[in-house]
């Protein structure tokens, strides 16, 4: 007799797929033991230990971009928690970045119809923290309030991993490091009647600046442009984005505090003794507020004018192919 694969059926976000092994459960549990959460306090500690360091350009990089992966990692692997805690695995080789994203929002909106394994009527993240952190041993007098923190901790990440142009910068530096360093400020100055400005310090007026940050260029579409999707025809926009090296320690702090929580739910949800799973929290109420603590009169900016469909003269595909063809290699 054919020996048969073992199957497990699950959805990302909204795209279903059939995942066939050996030993699903067997892979999976050494899957999650494999998760490190260490990682992203590790790398925390060693970059901002040289934050005062000649390299602390580099280092305040290194900083941001390990708290960009971290969000990654932390929005991805609530997902394979929600959708397929049987098979996280699979779900998370099959996920894409956009799919991660799109299930995060419809999350963080509470919506109803978000497939799920955990028997959720509405997906939320508190309806995931109250369900995960259930397993405090019972010994817990602040239940409720663990519950809340990791909840309105996840919220305020989230705002984090949504917006588009910290997105734009983690693609940036990640892919090939397009990113100037240093943070920035704006100055501002009256214009005479003769459309000039007199840019000397004392007729300027500075707002925000910090000494951490990067700029870099993000793709725009031309504004008013008839093409939804798929339009050849685009600009760029130059972004800046200050930011403060404290806040990323502690972002990756309580990053790497939420994952070992995800880890252990994980493993009693595949069958792992509860008292044999370790959870971590703070007790102090205001703490989930760290990673935002020092603000900035200045986070982000652009200041290129916008190119809409008035400013180009629209060229069609052939036009655009003919242009082209004049760099083809003749024989």
């Amino acid at each position: 007799m054919t020996k048969k694969a073992q199957c497990a059926i699950f959805r990302v976000n909204t795209t279903e797929y059939c995942l066939w092994d050996w030993n699903l459960h067997e892979r999976n549990m050494e899957f999650i033991n494999g998760i490190n959460p260490e990682y992203f306090m590790y790398q925390a500690k060693v970059h901002f230990d040289n934050i005062e360091s000649e390299d602390k350009q580099l280092a305040s990089v290194a900083l941001r971009t390990a708290y960009h992966h971290g969000l990654e990692t932390l929005f991805t692997l609530l997902g394979a928690t929600v959708q397929a805690p049987n098979c996280v695995y699979g779900w998370i080789l099959k996920s894409r970045a956009g799919q991660v994203r799109a299930l995060a929002k419809r999350i963080d909106n509470q919506e109803q119809t978000i497939f799920n394994k955990l028997g959720m009527n509405r997906v939320s993240w508190y309806e995931i923290s109250r369900r995960m952190h259930a397993y405090l041993r019972g010994n817990v007098s602040d239940e409720e309030e663990i519950v809340q923190f990791f909840a309105e901790l996840w919220t305020r990440f989230y705002d984090d991993f949504s917006d588009e142009m910290q997105k734009d910068e983690y693609n940036s530096i990640k892919h090939g490091f397009r990113t100037a360093l240093g943070g920035f400020a704006m100055s501002f100055g009256l214009e005479d009647l003769r459309r000039k400005t007199d840019s000397s310090p004392l007729k300027m007026f500075t707002v925000g600046g910090y000494g951490f940050g990067s700029t870099f260029l993000s793709i725009r579409k031309i504004e008013g442009s008839p093409c939804p999707k798929k339009d050849p025809h685009f600009c760029v926009t130059r972004n800046s984005i200050n930011w403060v090296p404290e806040n990323m320690l502690h972002g990756l702090g309580y990053i790497s505090m939420s994952l070992n929580n995800i880890m252990s739910y994980l493993k009693i949800l595949n069958g792992e003794d509860a008292s044999r799973c370790r959870f971590c929290y703070s007790t102090d109420p205001e703490a989930f507020y760290k990673p935002w603590d020092i603000g900035l009169e200045l986070i982000s900016g652009s200041t290129d004018t916008k190119v809409t469909e008035g400013n180009i003269r629209r060229l069609g595909k052939k036009e655009i192919d003919e242009a082209l063809e004049k760099f083809k290699i003749k024989d």
